[in-house]
């Protein structure tokens, strides 16, 4: 069975869009330290930037319209 993402979003809604984004956003205070390894601390900063203009993106474009789809 082939995972269709967009058919999930429909079906569960945005509750559960993107989690592991939501819980480092809400758990921001216990990682983002000086305490915490400066590895993991961007590799998770990377994580909250995914999916927007910070990494760049690519536009696709048509006679139709246009998609700019974000890099993770």
């Amino acid at each position: 069975m082939k995972y269709d993402r967009y058919k999930y979003k429909r079906r569960f809604g945005r509750k559960y869009n993107e989690p592991l984004k939501r819980i480092l956003e809400k758990t921001r205070l216990y990682w983002d330290h000086d305490g915490v390894p400066p590895h993991v601390r961007a590799a998770f900063r990377k994580v909250l930037q995914c999916r927007t203009p910070a990494l760049g993106a690519e536009v696709f474009a048509s006679e139709n319209g246009e998609l700019i789809v974000y890099h993770t």
